[in-house]
This record gives structure tokens, sequence and C-alpha cells, in this order.
């Protein structure tokens, strides 16, 4: 999973692993 370095893309990378979890998947 590859997780934003910049506070400005951060909550995407939470919404965009939260969405992961959901479908049990480890892709972004």
């Amino acid at each position: 999973m590859m997780l934003a370095a910049n506070d400005e893309n951060q909550n995407v990378s939470l919404l965009e692993l939260d969405r992961d979890l959901d479908a049990g998947s480890d892709v972004t």
C-alpha cells in the first residue's frame, strides 16, 4: 500500500486505506 507523505494527501490516503479494508484488498 502506498501512503501519502504530505499532509495534503494524508486524508485521501486514509480514505483509500479504509476502502481497501472494506474491499478486503491491498490495492490502492
